[in-house]
């Protein structure tokens, strides 16, 4: 009786501790989402500005630091083929 018990417990622990750490995967699953979209974001928006200097301008602009951020927080296109076995769309050429 006391073994069932405490066998019981046990398993409710577990339950709840599993419960737990889906919970925290799938919260940090959705905030690198939101990080990756904003990022995205941030670079187009930065693109569209440096589209509208002439090139004399676009050479001396820095970028503000948000937008390094943001070219620090999403991986290079090269540094996505080292991670998987897939090839890159930017790479087949």
């Amino acid at each position: 009786m006391v073994q069932d018990l405490l066998v019981a417990v046990v398993m409710s622990v577990v339950v709840f501790a599993g419960t737990l750490g889906a919970l925290a995967a799938l919260f940090r699953a959705q905030v690198r989402r939101y990080n990756r979209a904003v990022a995205t974001d941030l670079l187009g928006d930065w693109t569209a500005r440096l589209e509208l200097l002439d090139p004399a301008q676009r050479a001396q602009a820095s970028p503000p630091a948000n937008v390094l951020a943001a070219m620090v927080a999403l991986p290079a296109p090269g540094l996505r083929a080292a991670w998987t076995d897939r090839p890159t769309p930017s790479l087949d050429g």
